[in-house]
């Protein structure tokens, strides 16, 4: 589970394990907005999933780049539209193009983030009185 608190030194997102981090309303400033999570999210499942795939083929874990970029939808209501998605191998590699290929398309089909945007989640939302 996740909190997300404000408080005068703004807003703080914090794990079950009390991991701490600022979340910010804006891009650019210090934190990450509900947008940049978004993206990071679907990133860091990417990477972790490609990761995973190599280590049970017998590579061991490799150096990866997922870059994600968020487009917003110009008509309503506010929303992400699209995920564009760059992954990115260190030039000199030992995998073969093909295989790297596989790797993308068994990480789109086994990120649980990524299939969950594409799959849509059902949100439920409720009010609940107490010490904060």
């Amino acid at each position: 589970m996740i909190d997300v608190r404000w408080s005068d030194s703004g807003y703080n997102i914090i794990n079950d394990s009390n991991f701490e981090m600022k979340g910010a309303s804006t891009p650019r400033t210090e934190g990450l907005t509900p947008i940049e999570l978004l993206e990071s999210s679907l990133g860091l499942c990417v990477a972790i999933t490609i990761n995973q795939i190599l280590v049970r083929d017998g590579y061991g874990q490799a150096e990866v780049q997922v870059s994600v970029k968020a487009k917003k939808a110009k008509s309503p209501p506010s929303r992400v539209e699209k995920f564009l998605v760059d992954i990115r191998f260190p030039e000199g590699n030992d995998l073969k193009e093909e295989y790297r290929g596989k790797l993308i398309m068994l990480a789109e089909r086994a990120c649980t983030i990524g299939n969950t945007l594409q799959q849509g989640a059902a949100i439920n939302m409720k009010e609940t009185l107490g010490r904060v």
